[in-house]
């Protein structure tokens, strides 16, 4: 997908959305699962 992004200037928008998705969806899996099992619960 990297690749895509700095070949095909023409893909970047449609790229970068998925990348953003991407990492949003994995800071809230990391958001859902902070403080499971730190103790505090």
């Amino acid at each position: 997908m990297l690749f895509s992004f700095v070949r095909e200037r023409d893909q970047r928008p449609v790229v970068y959305q998925r990348l953003r998705d991407h990492v949003e969806l994995e800071q809230q899996k990391d958001d859902d699962v902070r403080g499971l099992f730190d103790g505090s619960g």
